[in-house]
């Protein structure tokens, strides 16, 4: 974690720093969700605009069970990114994603920094496999991780429901570590962004 911060160049030369959530980042994280368009936060799992959720959230980190990293530019938080892991049990080798970026900085390559973040860490600590979820209303997410490698493995209909009552088809997505790793450092060189340098 001495890595961070680190400064990263996107494809649009805009320069985002990324680094670890901490809790003098809730009011800044809660400015954040307010801002992600209604149509995103609808199949939120949480009420992100709810001030308690995000106190919560800053309040309660434990880097070994959520490890939550942020993109942050001119002072404001631009992309949220978290790994969830457990400790014990028959899934402690499934690690499960959750990303959210601003509507802004979406297309310019920043959500696939955060995942290969995420991924270096999902590979240091030992998981195989990692996890995504989402509704079928997200086809423009799906299909970019279909592109970085993840692979649809189950479709549950009418499984979840959004805040407005409506019932949504569930898709599971998975991939494993080693995998998606290789592919993702290759879509990064690929795409003219620049991790410039970290922090020690």
């Amino acid at each position: 974690m001495t890595k961070y911060p680190k400064f990263v160049q996107l494809k649009n030369r805009e320069q985002v720093m990324i680094r670890l959530m901490v809790p003098d980042d809730e009011k800044k994280l809660l400015e954040f969700f307010k801002n992600v368009p209604e149509d995103d936060r609808l199949v939120l799992r949480n009420d992100t605009t709810d001030p308690e959720v995000i106190k919560r959230w800053a309040n309660e980190i434990d880097y070994d069970k959520v490890f939550p990293v942020i993109a942050e530019h001119r002072g404001e938080i631009v992309g949220d990114a978290t790994l969830h892991m457990k400790q014990y049990g028959w899934q402690r080798h499934i690690g499960e994603i959750r990303i959210v970026i601003a509507k802004e900085f979406r297309g310019k390559g920043l959500g696939k920094v955060m995942i290969h973040e995420l991924l270096e860490k999902a590979a240091g600590v030992g998981l195989q496999h990692i996890q995504l979820s989402f509704v079928e209303t997200q086809v423009r997410e799906i299909k970019i991780f279909e592109r970085m490698g993840f692979q649809k493995i189950a479709t549950l209909p009418k499984y979840v429901m959004d805040v407005t009552g409506q019932e949504h088809d569930l898709i599971i997505m998975t991939t494993r570590v080693s995998d998606i790793w290789k592919k993702l450092e290759e879509i990064i060189q690929s795409t003219e962004i620049d991790i410039i340098r970290g922090i020690q």
